[in-house]
């Protein structure tokens, strides 16, 4: 295209994520901003967000564990990697969510 750089290797398979990224940052910034006021948008965004991704932990543990890899509840091993993915990162409860 005639006024935009050619990218190459790296850059030209991480513009199309930055470009995604933003767009779900800015998705998610709505509701977030508008919790007090929608509550159930939050509680929303929280099951298909977080829930999902949650429950997709809870599978792969689950799966784990069936396998023989590893031992222990499932559910406790999901929320304990999710923890270790968010590692010093302050998590505010939201009391409206």
């Amino acid at each position: 295209m005639k006024g935009r750089p050619q990218l190459s290797g790296y850059e030209a398979l991480a513009a199309p994520v930055r470009v995604q990224f933003a767009l779900v940052v800015a998705v998610f910034r709505l509701p977030i901003a508008e919790a007090v006021q929608a509550p159930e948008v939050a509680r929303t965004l929280d099951s298909l967000g977080r829930g999902a991704s949650r429950a997709a932990l809870r599978h792969i543990m689950s799966e784990a564990r069936a396998a023989g890899l590893i031992a222990g509840r499932p559910t406790d091993l999901a929320e304990q990697f999710a923890a270790l993915l968010w590692r010093d990162l302050m998590i505010i409860y939201c009391s409206v969510c």
